[in-house]
């Protein structure tokens, strides 16, 4: 189910050790951040945001996205390395982090890095192998595409990028260097080393996908809430890569039960 109406509050601006972040924060209680998946932003939770009263929802853009500075290597642990530095601005004394798609990697390494960390929500998220969606182009593809992107090919190369995510979905509106980042962040990701910070997970976790997502197989799914510590399972027949929008209530419930238990 999703609310009647979205939340989409203007983004902020907090400044960090070595620039900026954008992000929304609305609510009050405890402290969920949320990160978005590559190519993606904070309006990637502007349905969930209201299904979850009682929480403090803060949706970060993360580095080269929405105007928050980029990282020189956007891989999921780079990535990661603002959260903490935003919940320092914040003044988070404790926080749960979500992860959506690939923002669920970044999630990971948030929740292994961080201890303020007291729960991990895995929405959608990749796993320990490459999914179908990251398998349209095999890893050496994904290498030799951030390369080019240095080179006069680079135009080309985000047109044919842009064609293949509006295949899988993702809007029209990303700008060309928010793919350009999605593209260096893909090419970055170490599957093995994802696998292994799953492993040091410690925190109770909630993992939701369905069964129709057309990005990542559900055998990749049911792997990962193995592999993690215990906490809700929410697997839905339908809802596409999105469920934080078209099962945003029933997964509001969950977080609410797992952070106001």
């Amino acid at each position: 189910m999703t609310p009647e109406h979205p939340s989409d509050p203007p983004l902020q601006t907090v400044a960090v050790p070595g620039g900026v972040v954008r992000l929304t924060d609305e609510g009050a209680g405890p402290a969920l951040v949320c990160l978005h998946g590559m190519p993606g932003s904070p309006r990637d939770f502007r349905w969930l945001a209201p299904a979850m009263p009682g929480l403090r929802t803060i949706r970060v853009a993360l580095p080269g996205v929405a105007g928050s500075t980029p990282v020189p290597q956007p891989d999921p642990a780079a990535l990661a390395a603002v959260v903490p530095l935003v919940a320092d601005a914040l003044k988070l004394d404790g926080y749960a982090v979500l992860g959506h798609s690939l923002g669920g990697a970044v999630a990971t390494a948030v929740a292994v890095a961080d201890p303020r960390v007291r729960a991990l929500v895995l929405v959608s998220a990749v796993g320990t192998r490459p999914h179908r969606g990251y398998r349209s182009l095999s890893g050496w593809q994904w290498s030799l595409l951030d390369l080019a992107l240095g080179t006069p090919a680079r135009g080309v190369l985000v047109t044919r990028i842009r064609t293949l995510y509006l295949r899988f979905g993702f809007p029209s509106s990303i700008t060309d260097d928010e793919l350009i980042t999605t593209i260096r962040a893909a090419a970055r990701v170490r599957f093995p080393e994802h696998a292994a910070r799953l492993t040091q997970v410690v925190v109770p976790t909630l993992v939701a996908w369905t069964d129709d997502d057309k990005l990542i197989e559900g055998a990749i799914f049911q792997e990962l809430a193995a592999l993690v510590p215990d906490g809700p399972r929410l697997r839905f027949p339908d809802g596409g890569h999105n469920p934080q929008k078209t099962h945003a209530v029933e997964i509001g419930a969950a977080i609410c039960a797992l952070l106001r238990p």
